[in-house]
């Protein structure tokens, strides 16, 4: 089910920027969007995921983190998988390259990169290909405590830069 985001953060009073644009398919047309529109923050990345039980899990983190799927098991205990693109709208409406930081069933685990904290903001995805927004990491945390999901803080491995 997709859900309003700017609605959920209408609600609890979180201040954001959001604009409408070019559909956006890679971080370099990102990069584009984001001077175009002036969005300052971290490019956030969100992958869609899947255990072998059925369960659906979102990783939050940041643009260049890869999905090591070593640690994401050694996190959860179950070997995950990321969804199709068919399986990912089905479940959340969201199309690929558009999954976003909250606003998922509730049986949905978060896997929160908790070293996305040490950014002042994110630039997310508003849940459409053309439709990104900027908010504060504080406000997310207060989004966070708000949701009846699971979520899990991890420190994500980085790799190191060669």
């Amino acid at each position: 089910m997709k859900y309003d985001l700017l609605k959920i953060m209408d609600d609890l009073g979180i201040q954001y920027q959001y604009v409408e644009h070019e559909p956006m398919t890679n971080y370099e047309i990102a990069k584009k969007v984001d001077e175009e529109y002036n969005l300052e923050g971290t490019e956030s990345k969100n992958l869609f995921l899947k255990d072998k039980n059925g369960t659906y899990y979102v990783f939050i983190t940041e643009e260049g983190i890869r999905f090591n799927r070593a640690f994401l098991k050694e996190v959860t205990g179950e070997k995950l998988s990321i969804t199709s693109a068919e399986e990912l709208e089905e479940k959340t409406g969201y199309k690929v390259g558009c999954a976003t930081n909250f606003g998922y069933d509730a049986d949905v685990v978060f896997i929160v990169d908790a070293e996305i904290f040490n950014h002042e903001k994110l630039i997310c995805s508003a849940g459409s290909p053309t439709q990104s927004m900027v908010i504060h990491t504080a406000d997310l945390k207060k989004i966070y405590q708000t949701i009846s999901n699971h979520i899990l803080y991890v420190q994500a491995p980085r790799e190191p830069q060669l």
